[in-house]
C-alpha cells in the first residue's frame, strides 16, 4: 500500500512538473513587431517642342504696304504636381528689325490686356503676336465680341495681339497641375504689317525670340 501511495505520488508530481513546464512555454511565447519604411522618389520632367525653328514671314511690300503672320507651334510635357509656364522673350527692342538695326519694325502695343482686333495706322510698321491653347492665360482669350482678358473664355489666333514690352518675357501659357503624356501645344502667330503711307526700307529682318517653359 506504501508503495503504491509513493508511486502515485511521484506520477502527481511528474505530472505537475510536466504541466508547468507546458504553461511556462504558454506564458514565455511572445510577438515582436519591426516595420520597413519603402521610399521612393519620381523626378519631375518636363519637354519642349518647337518643330518650326524659322517662321517665315514671307515678304511684304514696302511702299504699297502689306501684312503677313507666321504660326509657331510648341508642345509642353511635364509630370511636375504644380504645372508648368510657357513664356516669350525677344533678344532686341524693337523684336523685329534688320541685322545692322538701321531699320525696324515697332513693337506692337505692349499692354497686359491686348488688342481684340490688329490695327496698324497708315504710316505705321508693327510687329506682335497673338496666341492660342488650351492652357492660354486670360489675357489671350476674348468675349467673341470686342473684349480680350479676363471675362472672355474664347480662344483663337484671329483676335487678342499683344506687343513685347522691350526684352521683358510675355507669359502666354500655364498649367497648375501636371499635363498628359501628350503634352499640351501652344500656338503663337507671329504678325508684321507694314501701312500704305509708311514707306519702310527695304531689307532683311528677323527677330529671335527666346521659348521658355519652366515648373512650378
Amino acid at each position: 500500500m506504501k508503495k503504491v501511495l509513493f508511486l502515485s505520488v511521484i506520477a502527481i508530481l511528474l505530472s505537475y512538473g510536466i504541466f508547468a513546464a507546458l504553461e511556462a512555454d504558454v506564458v514565455l511565447a511572445t510577438s515582436s513587431v519591426s516595420t520597413t519604411t519603402v521610399s521612393l522618389t519620381v523626378s519631375d520632367e518636363l519637354s519642349l517642342a518647337c518643330p518650326v525653328a524659322t517662321a517665315n514671314l514671307g515678304t511684304i511690300a514696302g511702299l504699297t504696304g502689306g501684312s503677313a503672320t507666321a504660326d509657331v507651334d510648341c508642345n509642353v510635357k511635364t509630370n511636375n504636381y504644380n504645372g508648368y509656364t510657357l513664356t516669350l522673350t525677344p533678344t532686341t527692342s524693337p523684336a523685329l528689325m534688320t541685322a545692322d538695326g538701321h531699320s525696324s519694325f515697332a513693337n506692337y502695343i505692349a499692354t497686359s490686356t491686348p488688342d481684340y482686333s490688329w490695327t496698324v495706322a497708315a504710316a505705321e510698321a508693327k510687329f506682335g503676336f497673338s496666341v492660342t491653347s488650351t492652357d492660354v492665360v486670360a489675357a489671350f482669350k476674348n468675349d467673341g465680341a470686342s473684349a480680350c482678358g479676363a471675362p472672355g473664355s474664347v480662344i483663337g489666333l484671329d483676335h487678342c495681339f499683344v506687343g513685347f514690352d522691350g526684352t521683358n518675357a510675355t507669359q502666354i501659357a500655364s498649367k497648375s497641375i501636371q499635363t498628359t503624356v501628350s503634352g499640351v501645344t501652344t500656338t503663337v502667330r507671329y504678325k508684321a504689317e507694314v501701312g500704305n503711307a509708311k514707306g519702310q526700307p527695304s531689307g532683311s529682318y528677323s527677330a529671335t525670340i527666346t521659348i521658355t517653359a519652366a515648373t512650378l
